[in-house]
């Protein structure tokens, strides 16, 4: 979720994913007014609790020990709440601008990461080491230069630090607390974690990156969300599925063969961070600009149900052993219990015979193929569905929408191939399955 801003010099360095936030929470009621996209209906208040904490900004669980670690930026404090009794049980005083948190719940250590978002390229970044049977700080890893987001793989025992002023993934071994080495990404933010799998899921720009951590190498690297850059990323080990918080949307991806799965429009414009319980499948998204969380389910990959907050999400975890959810807002923690069990907010029309396919292909401008470049259907001035070329959009016969293809990069939309026409949105009525291909004039130079 970072704005597009173009990159100063490293000593004037501007860091856009922090201020970007700060600017959605000042702009919340202009955003509402203008987005166009309807709330979602809420079901119930799931609201058990809110815990007074204050303004926090990260929520990692102990599934062992039912301990909610949340990071305070401001205060260089670190909570610990109690599951059970949803009360403060330790504060933690650790280095200043706590940002970033994971829990490793084999070895019950908490790590936390310390960014500043007006670091220059001479800081020193570092991450705590908190013991979690004492509640108190174990030791301090210097990593990189700006550690931004935290992710654990407790099988193996490695924790990994995104830096995006150094852009790259560290890779710290839990057992001495070394950097083993550093995987050289991009101006990488969210990190996702899957231990079945030893993958691990960087965001960066417009692109996820996959680093094998057996070899910590980057596997493979593909376009997840442009032109504006993704912000977070959670995966799902049991089902080996990869969320991305893109705009407009969380982008489904399979961990295995990369494919894109599905775009699902969480009700909001900024998707920032995304929790999942592995347990009951659920994926927690929180939404800034409409001030709540979306639950959606990732056998259906359907919106479940909406829960208002009373102040804006900064982010979110699960607890699978208990099922509850925890939000850190910029005023308190907020305790969810388990959503209802049926589905109350669908983003889809799924009767076939009032519905037609229509494919969105691209292709350069000698003919060549191109894949991973974005396209949107709208429809009233709402987005209804995403996708990346060549993808598939279902559209109910006879209405009007308006479908966009997007350049990106060295690629420039050029024309739509059956009409000739320059301009990259246009409105599209369909009664049986239909395929555009949109041209685009790609730079040898770029």
């Amino acid at each position: 979720m970072q704005a597009s801003y173009s990159k100063a010099s490293p000593n004037s360095h501007v860091r856009v994913h922090s201020l970007w936030r700060v600017r959605l929470l000042l702009l919340i009621l202009l955003s509402a007014a203008v987005a166009g996209i309807p709330p979602l209906r809420v079901v119930g208040d799931q609201v058990i609790t809110t815990v007074p904490t204050g303004s926090v900004t990260n929520v990692a669980v102990n599934l062992s020990s039912d301990l909610i670690y949340v990071s305070q930026h401001g205060s260089g404090t670190v909570y610990v709440i109690d599951g059970s009794s949803n009360t403060i049980a330790n504060t933690i005083h650790v280095e200043p601008l706590p940002w970033g948190v994971a829990v490793d719940s084999v070895s019950n250590r908490v790590y936390v990461a310390h960014y500043d978002i007006y670091a220059t390229m001479t800081r020193k970044g570092n991450i705590t080491v908190i013991d979690g049977s004492s509640a108190s700080v174990l030791n301090k890893v210097t990593v990189g230069i700006d550690p931004f987001d935290v992710a654990v793989n407790q099988n193996t025992n490695r924790i990994y630090v995104s830096d995006p002023l150094a852009r790259k993934v560290f890779v710290v071994d839990g057992s001495t607390n070394k950097v083993i080495t550093g995987v050289s990404v991009g101006e990488v933010y969210g990190l996702g974690a899957n231990p079945v799998t030893n993958r691990v899921y960087a965001v960066f720009s417009c692109f996820l990156a996959v680093i094998d951590g057996s070899s910590n190498t980057v596997i493979t690297t593909f376009s997840v969300s442009c032109p504006l850059p993704s912000n977070d990323v959670a995966v799902n080990p049991n089902t080996n599925r990869v969320y991305v918080a893109a705009r407009y949307s969380v982008e489904v991806f399979d961990g295995s063969t990369y494919a894109h799965i599905a775009s699902i429009n969480p009700g909001c414009n900024t998707p920032d961070t995304i929790g999942v319980n592995p347990a009951n499948n659920l994926v927690y998204v929180d939404c800034i600009d409409n001030q709540q969380v979306s639950i959606i389910d990732g056998s259906t990959n359907i919106v479940r149900q909406t829960i208002a907050l009373t102040y804006s999400p900064q982010d979110v975890d699960a607890n699978a052993a208990t099922n509850n959810a925890y939000v850190a807002t910029t005023s308190n923690l907020a305790v969810l219990d388990p959503p209802t069990t049926s589905s109350t907010t669908t983003t889809e029309t799924t009767s076939a015979a009032g519905t037609s396919q229509l494919t969105v292909n691209a292709q350069d401008t000698t003919g060549a193929n191109l894949t991973g470049y974005y396209a949107v259907l709208c429809q009233s001035g709402t987005a209804v569905s995403r996708g990346y070329t060549p993808t598939a959009f279902t559209l109910n016969k006879g209405q009007e929408y308006t479908i966009e293809a997007d350049g990106y990069g060295s690629c420039a939309f050029a024309y739509w191939m059956d009409s000739g026409d320059p301009n990259n949105q246009r409105a599209i009525s369909i009664v049986s399955d239909t395929s555009l291909t949109a041209v685009l004039n790609c730079s040898t130079s770029a």
